[in-house]
């Protein structure tokens, strides 16, 4: 989530601080007056026995999280916080299969356009008020209004009509058959809101922070630069969370992340680069630790609509600079794989081979002189924070070509701001996956319809591709659906946009009493009902 993810939720940190968090949140309310009596909550399913239950995961984020709204949250920060708040009509498990959650069961029309859905009964808001079908209908209509204006609302560009079906039924009606439709659904964007709540603070940033969900856990307080506090929520229409809470505090440095699960101030992490290996090596560490693939792509996006980038063959020529294998190499030794091309290893659709570029310092200067490029501006390569050696690596190769840059970090809202704005020449950035599918790594970052906040950060707009995008995701045929996502994966490849520079390999270590945690496929997804601590 989308999520820009240039933030990854490295979870650490020492106890102690679930109190006195600033900005309380509304907690449980009676129904509002006149609105007919709810029926009484589904009983909850088993779910362990009684010394599964209790105490507080303590956990980190690298920063504030800037919305906790479904329409508006971008980063992979706050939408992983989001998933412990919302539930949408259906989620990914931890394969990232599509599985229910609000929806019990759905069913689709022979013709492919219409879905009918039939809700779970008896699920609450943390506010005590029952979820109805019209919740889900208000919810999605929001997301897809023009008055929105949300970053998301191409998720739901192909639905014609969202209706409720009585209070615990509802259809979406399609304009034309839409193959990812239900991966969209499970994504946070979609997660469902009570309307009252929305409309009560009327400005969507204040309820941002103040958000009410049906999910395991209320957000009961944000403290800036210091803390994000969870509680178990006790209705939860699933069964209560075996955990009382979670609580996060902002930690913008891993190794001291690092540090503190070492001494065991902290119940998992995810492992810094640059300590992975030694981790692993590590007989205390190696049998506590979980090693995946991480549907992640880190690149350059190149700003397509600002010159010296409005030329196709300026684009290429960077990607002939940069050594990206070399790079990868020298600073993420075993924990990254260099980049073919913007789609990582385990989506199906992918083309192994895309990418046409290896290192020819020769050819990107031809290309350069043929270009007319004449270097004399110096350009700006943003990215968030103060350092990063690998944007200090590639700001090296450019120079040996004679493109002038100069690496200038930026807090995280100067950040986003600037690539959402398109204020930048050369951003660092990364993209993961909402769901596992090759359209979520092209429709949303190369679609001309989405450029800036949508995922389109480099801007880039070729009608050509925008047509092979829009005939993918209407394809139902899978074969024929792949296959056009591999010719659309090239045609970028060749557009060049971005320089795509690695996929990263994610280590978490968790501490021996950390038990019923698993690695989820789509992290942002995780909800947490099922961790729990072992008392020792």
């Amino acid at each position: 989530m989308r999520r820009l993810c240039v933030a990854l939720l490295a979870l650490c940190l020492a106890a102690g601080l679930a109190a006195g968090c600033s900005l309380p949140l509304p907690g449980s309310q009676a129904p509002d007056a006149g609105e007919p009596a709810a029926e009484a909550p589904a009983a909850a399913p088993p779910r362990g026995a009684p010394e599964q239950y209790g105490g507080v995961l303590v956990a980190a984020i690298s920063g504030d999280p800037v919305t906790l709204d479904p329409a508006y949250a971008v980063t992979v920060l706050d939408c992983r916080l989001m998933a412990l708040i919302y539930n949408g009509l259906v989620r990914f498990d931890e394969r990232g299969q599509v599985v229910p959650d609000l929806a019990k069961e759905w069913k689709q029309s022979p013709d492919g356009l219409t879905f009918t859905f039939t809700l779970n009964r008896g699920v609450r808001f943390h506010n005590g008020r029952e979820l109805t079908a019209a919740d889900v209908v208000y919810s999605l209509e929001r997301l897809r209004d023009p008055k929105t204006a949300s970053p998301r609302a191409w998720l739901l560009r192909d639905v014609a009509e969202i209706s409720a079906d009585g209070k615990y039924a509802l259809r979406i009606r399609l304009k034309e058959p839409f193959a990812p439709l239900l991966s969209l659904l499970a994504m946070p964007a979609a997660y469902i809101v009570d309307r009252n709540e929305v409309e009560r603070y009327n400005d969507p940033t204040v309820y941002g922070l103040n958000p009410v969900g049906t999910g395991p856990f209320r957000l009961t307080g944000i403290k800036p630069n210091d803390a994000v506090t969870f509680t178990a929520f006790e209705d939860y229409f699933a069964g209560r969370p075996f955990l009382d809470g979670v609580t996060f505090h902002v930690m913008r440095d891993g190794e001291m992340a690092w540090s503190a699960f070492e001494t065991g101030n902290l119940h998992l992490v995810d492992v810094p680069s640059a300590i992975a290996k030694r981790c692993l090596a590590s007989d205390k560490y190696r049998a506590l630790a979980t090693v995946r693939p991480d549907l992640t792509v880190y690149y350059v996006a190149m700003n397509c609509e600002r010159p010296p980038f409005d030329d196709v063959r300026v684009r290429q020529a960077l990607n002939y600079a940069v050594d990206c294998a070399a790079i990868v190499k020298s600073y993420l030794p075993g924990q990254a794989e260099p980049a073919e091309g913007p789609i990582p290893p385990g989506v199906e659709g992918r083309t192994a081979q895309s990418n046409p570029y290896r290192c020819d310092q020769a050819k990107a200067r031809a290309l350069l002189k043929e270009a007319g490029y004449k270097g004399d501006r110096t350009l700006a390569l943003i990215f968030r924070g103060s350092r990063n050696s690998i944007v200090d690596a590639i700001v090296a190769a450019l120079g040996k070509v004679g493109v002038k840059v100069k690496a200038v970090g930026l807090d995280r809202e100067g950040f986003f701001r600037a690539v959402s704005e398109g204020d930048f020449d050369l951003a660092w950035l990364s993209w993961t996956a909402d769901y596992p599918e090759a359209s979520d790594f092209l429709w949303p970052t190369f679609h001309s319809a989405n450029k800036g906040d949508g995922g389109n950060r480099a801007r880039f707009a070729d009608p050509q591709i925008d047509a092979l995008i829009e005939r993918a995701i209407a394809t139902a045929d899978a074969n024929e659906r792949l296959a056009l996502y591999r010719e659309i994966e090239v045609r970028v490849m060749n557009e060049a946009p971005w320089i795509p520079m690695y996929y990263p390999t994610v280590v978490t270590v968790c501490q021996p009493e950390v038990q019923g945690w698993k690695p989820y496929l789509i992290p942002m997804t995780d909800k947490m009902e099922n961790v729990w601590l072992k008392k020792k």
